[in-house]
């Protein structure tokens, strides 16, 4: 697990002793069921009085968390009868640029997504979720193939920027 952002701190702590507690009610087979509820309660407002008053450059460091939720955590959750397409026809898939028609709540639509990765394997095999210049074709070419069938586009864009390569140029 990561280190907590500095004013993530009272409420790991408290989240700690939540499961902490947990524990030895399971292990004691004690009813804390009492206490443990108020602790939750506790956390969920020291949850929203920290994330209420954030200041800018703390919500900088919140947006680079390395444990927030990436395109494809959002997919897995919302998503039903994914399937993905690949290539722009013109030079090779990106794996950068996620391209899938989905099914979200009832609802078919085209996804397009950066790619981040959360392992390094999959760090490399994204490019760090900096697209080439084929993920951007693979990108405008799904979407006009969105607009023919007339489905809606759902873009989760979580980049870094484009891929500054020379082959890029």
């Amino acid at each position: 697990m990561s280190q907590p952002l500095d004013f993530e701190q009272p409420l790991r702590v408290l989240r700690e002793k939540i499961t902490d507690l947990k524990k030895v009610a399971e292990t004691q087979k004690i009813d804390l069921s009492e206490e443990i509820a108020t602790l939750e309660q506790r956390a969920d407002r020291l949850t929203k009085e920290i994330f209420a008053s954030l200041t800018p450059w703390q919500r900088v460091l919140l947006a680079r968390h390395p444990q927030r939720p990436l395109a494809e955590d959002y997919m897995k959750a919302f998503c039903r009868d994914v399937i993905e397409l690949h290539g722009d026809r013109a030079f090779r898939d990106d794996k950068a640029i996620l391209t899938a028609f989905a099914t979200i709540d009832g609802i078919r639509m085209l996804l397009v997504a950066t790619r981040r990765g959360k392992t390094l394997q999959e760090r490399g095999d994204f490019n760090y979720g900096m697209p080439h210049p084929e993920g951007y074709r693979k990108a405008i070419l799904k979407m006009r193939l969105a607009e023919k069938c007339q489905l809606p586009i759902v873009v989760l864009i979580n980049t870094p920027g484009a891929y500054p390569g020379v082959g890029a140029e």
